[in-house]
């Protein structure tokens, strides 16, 4: 695998320009990337990581602005939402999920806020990075932050709940997606497995249930035991 090994995405050894900043630092904080000292080039074919003023930030091919993901502020979650709720949270009691398709670790880290023992897991080296850094500019500490293949991870152990978030289908130009998405769009690696295959493989490894992520008019994958609605997406939860 190198530096964009589906179709033209950046993969391992994808370059990480350290603009002002010391190469070694970085290096050994991501391995997987090739750390380098300098800028990089006025245009990019795929969004590419830069240290600018000490913080690590994506560099996207439009030449708008650098972005990072914003922190997730413990105050503002809350154990009512649709994830909690899909995920059987309850204060005052210990449950362990799996992160595992976690992207910018946005539902990890919401239930990470509210007291969740949380596995993290991201399969492209440069979104993982930037995973790392949200989690701690939001003071969280997820159990760990992994970039990996899931569908590996899983086979490895057991959780409480396995949270499947696959990417959700490009929409055309009526339909365009936020910034944050839109850049996931460009950074994800996708795999080949089919939802169905992943919903056996988590439920093989799920102590008491499998949620998926969906929007809210997309198909239903195999029989889920119940689903929770919002306005534009939905949670379809399976049970072992």
């Amino acid at each position: 695998m190198d530096a964009h090994d589906q179709k033209g995405k950046p993969g391992l050894n994808s370059p990480l320009w350290c603009a002002d900043a010391p190469v070694t630092k970085w290096q050994e904080r991501f391995p997987l990337l090739a750390a380098q000292p300098g800028v990089p080039p006025p245009e990019l074919p795929v969004p590419g990581l830069v240290v600018e003023q000490g913080q690590l930030v994506l560099r996207s091919t439009d030449g708008s602005p650098s972005w990072r993901p914003e922190p997730v502020f413990a105050r503002k979650v809350s154990a009512k939402s649709l994830l909690a709720r899909a995920a059987g949270f309850s204060f005052g009691t210990s449950i362990e999920i799996l992160d595992a398709m976690a992207g910018w670790g946005s539902d990890g880290l919401e239930l990470c806020a509210l007291g969740a023992v949380v596995d993290l897991v991201e399969l492209s080296p440069v979104v993982h990075a930037l995973l790392v850094e949200r989690a701690e500019h939001s003071a969280l500490a997820p159990r760990s932050i992994r970039c990996a293949d899931s569908w590996a991870v899983i086979a490895e152990g057991q959780w409480d709940v396995i949270l499947l978030d696959p990417m959700f289908p490009e929409r055309g130009r009526k339909g365009l997606a936020k910034k944050p998405m839109q850049l996931l769009q460009q950074l994800a690696i996708q795999g080949e497995r089919d939802l169905e295959a992943w919903i056996a493989q988590a439920s093989e490894h799920a102590r008491h249930r499998v949620v998926l992520k969906r929007r809210r008019t997309e198909a239903v994958a195999g029989k889920p035991a119940w689903q929770i609605e919002g306005t534009t997406i939905r949670f379809d939860v399976y049970r072992p």
